[in-house]
């Protein structure tokens, strides 16, 4: 199975957790899935069921799998949420709809990043559920369809393909910053450590950079941590390790300012 993803997608005040996954040879399909306060607003499922027998590589379909993942970043990046709401219907259970709609009318927006851990309620990577194939309401290339209403280009649908284009295109031009773990050496599951990293844009200290830590593996719902870096660049955060003895654990550090993005991971070794 190849990895899947998991990005924190902060727009206007809310944090969207994108989760997408390969669920496997025997049920091919890229599963993408969208939160918001730990409920599901939004699903993409897309199957590569055919691409196999026509002889896809693995290389090809986790090309497929991180393009997806790009996709639904790009889409609530260009304020599309609701559009991807109206999509995910026939992906979605009816009430699961109502609910998506009602978290996106009712939960109030926060001035800032939240000063204690932010913990999205999602699955593990391997959702107890099995998909359903989606039946209308995909593109023929597997974009994302169009709601009743929308603008529509040459094809009928939604292209996602060009807002993707022009995301990674403003994130290529932004500067990068550099990050360094100051403590601890390393990560040992279930102990608690005092995680300090510092970041910095060329050899200049970056202060007020926004620091999100995200601790991710197969056994254990994701983690996510948000502060601040101060006038010397450091980030501090308290950490509590999760405890597993089976499969894999990391620490994705990303950090954020008006110099620039960056992205540090670090695994987590078995208790």
């Amino acid at each position: 199975m190849i990895t899947g993803f998991n990005t924190d997608v902060k727009y206007e005040g809310r944090v969207y957790h994108v989760q997408t996954e390969d669920r496997g040879d025997k049920n091919p399909v890229l599963e993408s899935l969208v939160y918001l306060g730990g409920i599901i607003i939004a699903k993409k499922q897309t199957s590569y069921g055919d691409d196999l027998r026509e002889g896809a590589t693995e290389e090809v379909i986790a090309t497929r799998l991180k393009k997806q993942h790009q996709i639904i970043i790009a889409a609530i990046r260009a304020g599309r949420i609701d559009d991807l709401v109206r999509q995910s219907a026939k992906e979605m259970d009816e009430q699961d709809v109502r609910k998506a709609h009602a978290k996106l009318k009712g939960e109030p927006k926060s001035e800032g990043p939240p000063a204690a851990p932010v913990e999205p309620a999602t699955p593990t990577l391997k959702p107890e559920a099995p998909p359903r194939a989606a039946s209308g309401g995909l593109a023929p290339s597997g974009g994302l369809a169009a709601p009743a209403g929308a603008a529509k280009g040459k094809s009928g649908f939604l292209n996602l393909d060009e807002v993707i284009s022009d995301y990674l295109k403003r994130n290529s031009e932004q500067g990068k910053l550099d990050l360094k773990v100051i403590t601890p050496n390393v990560f040992t599951a279930g102990k608690s450590v005092g995680l300090r990293v510092q970041v910095s844009h060329g050899d200049t200290p970056d202060p007020d950079a926004v620091v999100t830590i995200k601790i991710i593996g197969t056994a254990f719902k994701p983690q996510v941590y948000i502060g601040r870096a101060g006038v010397d660049g450091i980030a501090s955060f308290s950490l509590l390790l999760p405890a597993f003895s089976a499969g894999t654990a990391a620490i994705v550090i990303e950090a954020q300012s008006k110099n620039g993005r960056g992205e540090l991971k670090q695994l987590i070794r078995r208790s």
